[in-house]
């Protein structure tokens, strides 16, 4: 279990930082004109934000193990907490949906609440981590 959740940790990192790689290979383009805005718009519909949409499941995925170990080394209130917001798992699901899909069905996505909620779950285990 341990290793596994530890893979899970290091595939979404490598894949979030995959995406944040092609997002500033558009910003270049975009700002060096090497390139139309439309072909840098469809470079971020088609890989960039799919990649950085899965790699929030895999955190999902992650979050839910995490938990469940954290609960088995008897760290009850972290444990919960993260396994609860594993459960954003489904909001994630629902916006690939939405990209893969021609008739636009799943949900949009909000980058407020993503990054939000991004942000507050590693300053959640951050934090937990100094105080176990």
């Amino acid at each position: 279990m341990n290793v596994y959740t530890l893979v899970l940790g290091l595939l979404f990192i490598f894949m979030m930082s995959v995406s944040m790689f092609l997002q500033v290979i558009c910003d270049i383009l975009l700002a060096t004109q090497l390139v139309r805005n439309e072909i840098v718009d469809k470079i971020f519909k088609i890989v960039s934000d799919p990649i950085e949409v899965m790699s929030h499941i895999v955190k999902s995925i992650w979050l839910l193990s995490l938990g469940m170990l954290m609960i088995q080394n008897h760290y009850y209130i972290l444990g919960v907490i993260t396994l609860i917001w594993g459960l954003l798992i489904i909001y994630y699901f629902n916006i690939l949906i939405n990209y893969y899909t021609k008739q636009n069905r799943g949900i949009r996505p909000n980058t407020v609440f993503i990054n939000g909620e991004t942000f507050l779950i590693f300053a959640i285990l951050f934090i937990g981590i100094l105080v176990i």
